[in-house]
């Protein structure tokens, strides 16, 4: 390999050149996002975990910097809405009943 580049590593991680310095900045900036990418990962991991085991709206999860999910809503019914009561049809006159005969 290129003296310049750095020497992989037994892990197939390329060493820094002497003094501690990368290689070069885009191989740098890959070992970074690599880096920032596994570390994500690892978080949400845990995170999903801790959210597991305490509950996901649990207060504790902010010792762990886990915001909890807001507990549900309850909605409120709407009062509800009186039926206006029909009027009773009106009875007809007393001693005239339509089932008489005559």
């Amino acid at each position: 390999m290129d003296a310049r580049r750095g020497e992989e590593g037994a892990a197939g991680r390329r060493e820094p050149l002497p003094g501690g310095r990368p290689a070069n900045k885009k191989i740098a900036a890959e070992d970074r996002r690599a880096l920032v990418k596994a570390g994500d990962r690892l978080r949400s991991r845990l995170a999903a975990a801790l959210a597991f085991e305490h509950g996901s709206t649990s207060v504790q999860l902010k010792e762990f910097g886990i915001r909890p999910r807001p507990a549900g809503r309850t909605r409120t019914k709407p009062a509800p809405v009186p039926n206006p009561q029909p009027e009773p049809p009106a009875s007809p006159a007393a001693g005239t009943s339509g089932t008489e005969k005559k």
